[in-house]
């Protein structure tokens, strides 16, 4: 049996069962419409949110999980672990404890030093003792080769003397005209010993005699007539 007659709920047209097979009717809450004045369908209602979470889950890309560390390396960084462990330890042993750390003592609180306080009788035998060694360069030598050195020794006697120094003093005077006493005999023998070679026409060998006093006596008095005989030597071998 055919759908009755009805009327549109929007425009009151006359619907029949055609209109409803070929599409222009529709019941909509068991109310009847024609197509122009048929509703909007309500939108479709949400997915359940389990779906939804399992849709999400079924999208989301799983990231790969690390292999589990093998034994080897899980020993190999236990060792090291406790490597570093051990050098704290040696490292915290090694700092110096506030007691073991030197405290530096002001100058104002250090105690002075202990003066050397004088002693007449130790400086008394080292002043003796070094006219001594002058004494015994002089006798050992008769010609004089070593009287710069004897000069040497005096003068830093003299400086470590103290109230001594008249000693020293007393003993170049003495040294001083000894000195001189043995230039001015030695400055004849010279002098004529060059004057000799010089007449053989030897002026070379004249002129090295003349160094020969002037290099041990030059300093004194008597080797001025030297000096002046070697300038004339000099001359002659020039001609």
């Amino acid at each position: 049996m055919g759908r009755e007659i009805v009327y549109c709920e929007g425009c009151g047209t006359n619907l029949r069962e055609p209109d409803f097979e070929k599409g222009g009717a529709r019941l909509l809450e068991n109310k009847p419409y024609c197509a122009p004045c048929r509703p909007a369908e309500p939108p479709p209602p949400p997915p359940h949110r389990s779906e939804t979470t399992r849709t999400r889950k079924a999208s989301t890309p799983r990231i790969p999980l690390p292999p589990p560390a093998s034994p080897k390396v899980s020993v190999l960084a236990g060792l090291g672990l406790l490597a570093i462990a051990l050098l704290a330890v040696v490292l915290a042993c090694g700092r110096p404890t506030p007691e073991k750390i030197a405290v530096s003592t002001p100058k104002e609180n250090r105690e002075p030093a202990t003066a050397v306080l004088p002693d007449p009788e130790r400086d008394r035998a080292a002043h003796e003792g070094r006219l001594r060694e002058i004494d015994e360069v002089i006798k050992a030598d008769p010609l004089f080769e070593r009287s710069a050195e004897v000069f040497r020794r005096i003068d830093a006697g003299r400086r470590s003397a103290g109230p001594h120094v008249a000693d020293f003093d007393r003993i170049r005077a003495a040294y001083e005209k000894s000195f001189e006493d043995a230039a001015k005999r030695l400055a004849e023998f010279a002098r004529t010993e060059a004057a000799r070679l010089a007449s053989q026409a030897k002026l070379d060998d004249a002129v090295r005699k003349c160094d020969e006093y002037l290099e041990s006596y030059g300093p004194t008095a008597a080797a001025a007539s030297i000096r002046r005989l070697r300038e004339e030597l000099d001359r002659r071998r020039a001609r």
